[in-house]
């Protein structure tokens, strides 16, 4: 696509072009963010957050004024006096009818308050209160939920409070410390709200104050987690593994594209951007001056403030700001800036054989060779990617933006850390941001694509397999099962001998995201997927032995004759009539039929025969493990 200059200052409605810096009306140009034409309006948004709609007709204008709340009024006493942290997000679990507490948070601290109330009409009433920070000037944001269950991501909150009306079980109270921050986040209750004794709270530590309050610090780091100081050293955090999900994601901090690597220590990156836009300095070898370090926090993206992190701060603030630097930041072992090898880390057990051999995997375009983190590998394939060395996952792409040219994909604090590193880069990447990954749930959906490997390195030798019909790509579990695409979709795999009845190509396929799938048994990205009308599928290339052969079923959406077929393995019914819907207790739901002590003969072929008797047949996934294997 072509850029066009001045393009996101402009809309064109019914062919009319209307350009922010022209203004509109009495809402003058250069105060004007975006104009949205809807509903026979003109909605027009300034960057201070005014709206205003403008339609037909000659009526005065109705102003909305928003009413403020006066604070210092309310406000008797501030429980959060002593507090050695009042930056960040803090969290008030239930409102109760203690409007002086929310009135302390936002007075006397500079944390952008969340509050969580089950009541419609507290909201209503919170809501219509326009309740501001002092420090900041944000409002409060209010969800209406239930405190007590209420999903939250983890990690985020410097500060919480149980509100004077909730009280919580102890696997609630549990769950809730999960969103506290590490390193010294707090969770306070009032000294007459009784808490559970029996929790079992990682570096949890507790004590009561003079005024009238019990808190619980969350102190330390995550356990197996692990700092990184940079010089492309090994991070062996525990805590990173696939699959990963997004915690956070933001553009308010960003990097030029050959930044040096940055640094996490107990929380919080330091990153030294490069002073791009000085031209003068570039001369081939080297490019730019650096900037002063930034400090941010790790889980949530926030840029501290001056006074927060002082150690740190006086450990590493002392950044030559005068000499031009180096052009490329590289680990040593890669030689070419440009075009750097394919990646190599050590050996591997292959996970359908067991034999030991190289551990190579698939890389795509982008000069950042890769770096091994020891437990990750990571590296730029086109898009962020990384490989885990725990399961031999293949290459997981993070699609849509874009990482370093110097590497910047880094395990460290408990996250996968992906700070944007796009500035400067031309290419037409969709998400110009950063962006920092936890680790989910097994059902959680991701792919991989785990690389080529031809037929005749594994013919006769496999041992373990999955084959995930109708899926988007390869996925390794903790078992060290590999689930292989077929048909092939999600980039290369290795080939392996396996052919259907009717062709795959001519199979009706299916496939629903894992998060809409509605239970039952299997791996939900295994059941959200496969082929309808299916008659045998063979799978050759297996070493002679007894296994344990897995067939997964799912019946997708129910639109067509409920499908009741029979169920045969290498000749040998193990069911005469499977109604899936039945078995797996509606559609959505995934259902396992496991025959054991299946023989494979000198041939190494597995065979399974599906005999329709009412609809079309199913098959979303065949999983076969050799005996004591």
């Amino acid at each position: 696509f072509k850029g066009e200059k001045g393009v996101r200052n402009k809309i064109t409605v019914a062919g009319r072009e209307m350009h922010f810096g022209e203004g509109f009306l009495e809402v003058e140009g250069e105060l004007i963010h975006s104009m949205l034409a809807a509903d026979g309006k003109l909605f027009v948004v300034t960057k201070a957050g005014k709206i205003s709609c403008f339609g037909t007709g000659s009526n005065q204008p109705i102003k909305h004024k928003i009413p403020k709340v006066s604070l210092a009024k309310i406000q008797k006493q501030n429980p959060f006096a002593k507090l050695d942290q009042t930056h960040g997000y803090a969290l008030l679990l239930g409102a109760g009818d203690d409007l002086e507490l929310i009135g302390s948070l936002l007075s006397e601290t500079n944390f952008r308050v969340i509050v969580v109330d089950p009541r419609p009409e507290k909201v209503r009433e919170l809501r219509d209160g326009r309740w501001t920070s002092a420090a900041t000037g944000e409002q409060l944001s209010i969800v209406e939920d239930d405190p007590t269950t209420v999903i939250l991501p983890p990690y985020f909150a410097e500060l919480i409070l149980i509100g004077n009306s909730t009280s919580f079980e102890p696997a609630q109270l549990k769950q809730v410390y999960e969103s506290l921050r590490p390193f010294g986040g707090k969770l306070m209750a009032r000294l007459n709200q009784e808490l559970p004794d029996d929790l079992d709270l990682e570096g949890a530590k507790k004590f009561q104050t003079e005024s009238g309050w019990t808190i619980i610090t969350r102190e330390g780091a995550l356990s197996g987690s692990a700092n990184y100081e940079g010089n492309w050293e090994e991070s062996w955090d525990k805590r990173v593994r696939g699959p990963l999900g997004v915690l956070w994601f933001d553009d308010s901090l960003s990097h030029f594209k050959r930044s040096p690597q940055p640094k996490f220590i107990d929380g919080v990156m330091i990153s030294t951007p490069k002073d791009w836009t000085d031209e003068t300095t570039r001369t081939g070898k080297v490019d730019y001056r650096l900037l002063a370090p930034v400090f941010s926090d790790v889980y949530t993206g926030r840029i501290l403030s001056d006074n927060e992190a002082p150690s740190l701060r006086k450990s590493f603030s002392n950044i030559d700001l005068e000499t031009v630097q180096p052009s490329q930041y590289r680990p040593p072992r890669q030689k070419d800036d440009w075009k750097p090898k394919a990646p190599q880390a050590g050996t591997r057990t292959n996970p359908m054989t067991l034999e030991s051999e190289p551990r190579v995997f698939p890389k795509s375009y982008g000069c950042d060779g890769g770096v091994d983190y020891g437990l990750l590998y990571t590296m730029r394939s086109g898009t962020p990617a990384f490989y885990d060395k725990q399961i031999e996952s293949g290459t997981i792409n993070i699609s849509g933006p874009r990482s370093g040219c110097t590497n910047s994909i880094i395990p460290a604090n408990g996250l996968l850390n992906l700070p944007y590193f796009y500035e400067g880069c031309t290419c037409s990447y969709p998400l110009p941001m950063a962006v920092a990954l936890v680790s989910m749930p097994p059902e959680f959906e991701q792919w991989a694509s785990w690389g080529e490997l031809p037929i005749e390195k594994t013919r006769g030798k496999i041992q373990v397999i999955g084959i995930n019909l109708g899926a988007p790509g390869d996925r390794v579990t903790e078992d060290g099962t590999i689930w292989l695409d077929q048909p092939e979709v999600g980039g290369p795999s290795p080939e392996i001998d396996f052919v259907t009845v009717p062709p795959l190509a001519e199979l009706e396929t299916f496939y629903h995201h894992s998060l809409f799938h509605e239970g039952g048994k299997s791996w939900p990205w295994v059941a959200g997927s496969g082929v309808k009308g299916l008659q045998s599928a063979i799978l050759g290339g297996l070493k002679p032995g007894s296994y344990n052969v897995r067939l997964i079923f799912c019946e997708p959406d129910g639109s067509e004759k409920l499908p009741v077929f029979s169920v045969g393995v290498n000749g040998d019914q193990i069911i005469g009539e499977l109604n899936v819907v039945e078995k797996a207790g509606g559609v959505r739901r995934g259902y396992v039929l496991e025959a054991t002590s299946v023989s494979i003969g000198e041939e190494g072929i597995l065979r399974i025969d599906l005999g329709p008797k009412t609809g079309k047949t199913v098959l979303s996934g065949i999983n076969l493990r050799r005996s004591n294997q």
